[in-house]
């Protein structure tokens, strides 16, 4: 995704879900050389997420065409790169 669209997805997150209240993030390009990710990614962390945290944020990603990878302390919400082998 680009720029524009990591930051209106950021404000979107951080207007409708307030149980990321003290959470760390990060929107930064991908930068890795064979890197799956098209463009910018935001990345969530530092706490345990809840069930509710965790499916409006599947919840946004589907809508939005996004990949997320959920760990239990960390979220990533990224655009595949068209034709990238996940």
């Amino acid at each position: 995704m680009n720029l524009l669209e990591a930051k209106e997805l950021f404000n979107e997150i951080v207007d409708d879900c307030p149980t990321l209240e003290g959470v760390h993030f990060m929107i930064a390009p991908s930068i890795a050389t064979h890197s799956v990710v098209d463009g910018y990614e935001i990345h969530m962390s530092g706490k345990k997420f809840d069930d509710k945290t965790i499916t409006y944020l599947r919840d946004l990603a589907i809508t939005n065409g996004l990949f997320i990878d959920t760990k239990e302390t960390a979220v990533g919400m990224y655009r595949i790169k068209k034709g990238a082998l996940v």
